[in-house]
């Protein structure tokens, strides 16, 4: 019985052994299917990298647009993908690592890992470049996507609140800037003054001191009423300030590390100060004479 036993460990090594791979599946077996990667062309280009292996041992691959055959061949111990164009020209790969969702190449293009969709490879890569930034602090893979995806969904958010309040900066200063070179007065067409009180606006005949004196009574939210943004009164007027140097208006956001702000223009985020921002008053009170006045 021990015998026997002990022959059916010795047949089940050798089978997985000539498999190549865990479950009992062969490298040709695993392989067949799509592989997503990419690469870097010569002009510094990035490429999505894409293979698909069929059954009947075709293939073909892009953005290179070859077709032909494959096969994998056992070279001392070293499995290598071999593949034959149309035109009889070579590529041949090492397979560094394969399993059902990962495709490790070595070979022309150096050392690249594929995974099964691109929205697999494009997790594969922000969770490497994240250990090559952060280090080994003993998180797994599963743990750092966690972490990414929770970084994804502040910084998806923090776009939409940078947005609200570009658009709650250009108001601002369009409003106040119309109001002061006389181009929106109490005559203007209700159309264009929102659901501004237009008992807040000068007239156009005014002089261009009353004009001024209007503009800077004005708060922030006389401008949201002006342009319809009221989405934006829903978020806390405290989260918001303005630029004491040129009067641009930003969102703060508390909730990543580290506080930080948009660019007035490009809406790269920059670091926050608070001897260069002041927060808004509570319902948007603050007056836009605060915020320009003195500019």
């Amino acid at each position: 019985m021990k015998k026997k036993i002990s022959f059916l460990m010795v047949v089940c090594i050798i089978i997985s052994l000539f498999s190549g791979c865990s479950g009992g599946k062969s490298y040709e077996q695993m392989i067949v299917g799509e592989w997503y990667s990419e690469y870097v062309g010569s002009y510094n280009e990035t490429f999505t990298w894409h293979f698909s292996f069929f059954e009947d041992g075709d293939y073909e691959e892009l953005p290179s647009s070859k077709s032909g055959t494959w096969n994998i061949v056992n070279q001392n111990d070293t499995y290598q993908l071999k593949l034959a164009d149309v035109w009889h020209e070579f590529d041949v790969y090492e397979i560094v690592y394969l399993d059902e969702e990962t495709l490790t190449l070595s070979g022309k293009r150096g050392k690249k890992t594929f995974k099964r969709t691109e929205e697999e490879y494009s997790t594969y890569k922000q969770i490497e470049e994240y250990k090559l930034k952060n280090g080994d602090n003993g998180k797994s893979d599963d743990e750092i996507r966690k972490e990414i995806e929770k970084i994804n969904e502040l910084s998806q958010k923090a776009d939409i609140l940078d947005s609200y309040a570009s658009k709650l900066d250009a108001t601002c200063k369009k409003l106040y800037a119309g109001v002061t070179a006389g181009s929106i007065h109490n005559s203007s067409p209700a159309d264009e003054l929102g659901n501004l009180d237009v008992s807040k606006l000068p007239n156009a005949t005014d002089t261009t001191k009353s004009k001024r004196d209007a503009a800077n009574a004005l708060t922030v939210k006389d401008a949201i009423e002006y342009a319809g943004l009221s989405y934006i009164t829903d978020q806390s007027a405290n989260n918001y300030a303005f630029s004491t140097k040129d009067g641009t208006i930003i969102y703060i956001h508390s909730e990543t590390s580290g506080t930080i702000a948009p660019a007035s223009s490009s809406q790269q985020r920059i670091s926050y100060s608070e001897a260069d921002y002041q927060t808004l008053n509570d319902n948007f009170s603050t007056l836009l004479g605060t915020v320009y006045g003195a500019l």
